[in-house]
């Protein structure tokens, strides 16, 4: 996916910290290893 799509799609601008994240919650939900997300109520963790 292109920078611009990432804008358009997502609303945001994609930081090396995001990316890694991203990168990181793919590796544990592709391991089948159990991943605990955070976060306030409503915005969206069991999606």
């Amino acid at each position: 996916m292109q920078l611009n799509e990432l804008r358009k799609r997502f609303y945001c601008v994609p930081t090396s910290t995001m990316i890694n994240q991203i990168a990181r919650i793919f590796a544990a939900t592709s391991s089948n290893t159990p991943l605990l997300l955070e976060g306030p109520p409503g915005i969206g963790k069991t999606q």
